[in-house]
């Protein structure tokens, strides 16, 4: 599958999104109204296992991503939108 320099550069950006940080479940990035690329880590990061593998999704957003794109739209913002939004792993309750 060819990808758009687009595209490219957004899977870089979320790529170092999750590679600093071990917290970090997921990251999405908006390229158009109708395309979002997103990058989820398979497994929670582990110090045991040093080995990451990442799933990477390019398509059209879901319910919540249209929410933010519809507020980024009406902000006036211009795509594809710089900022990423990340998920992180919820921290257990002792």
């Amino acid at each position: 599958m060819r990808l758009s320099w687009n595209e490219e550069d957004a899977v870089l950006d979320l790529l170092c999104y999750l590679t600093k940080s071990s917290n970090i479940k997921s990251a999405y990035k908006a390229i158009s109204p109708t395309c979002v690329v997103k990058l989820t880590n398979a497994k929670k990061p582990d110090r045991r296992i040093p080995q990451r593998s990442y799933i990477l999704t390019i398509g059209k957003p879901n319910y919540a991503a249209r929410k933010v794109i519809a507020r980024c739209k009406r902000a006036n913002e211009k795509f594809p939108i710089e900022a990423a939004w990340i998920f992180s792993y919820k921290r257990p309750t002792r």
